[in-house]
């Protein structure tokens, strides 16, 4: 994968998450602690509408 296509798909994950969860990420890559109860729905919305055909990340989801 090249650069630029990791960063268009870092750009379109972080822009399907909410204003909440883009707080939490900034926290997780400081090094802070964070709240436990970190919403997923961005992220599972985003994971069934892109991987639903690929049976790898179900079967690393599911661990």
């Amino acid at each position: 994968m090249r650069a630029s296509e990791a960063n268009n798909m870092i750009q379109l994950i972080l822009s399907q998450l909410s204003e909440k969860d883009k707080q939490q990420l900034k926290l997780q890559m400081s090094g802070e602690t964070v709240e436990e109860n970190v919403d997923n729905d961005a992220f599972m919305h985003f994971r069934n509408k892109h991987f639903t055909k690929s049976k790898s990340i179900k079967v690393i989801m599911k661990k």
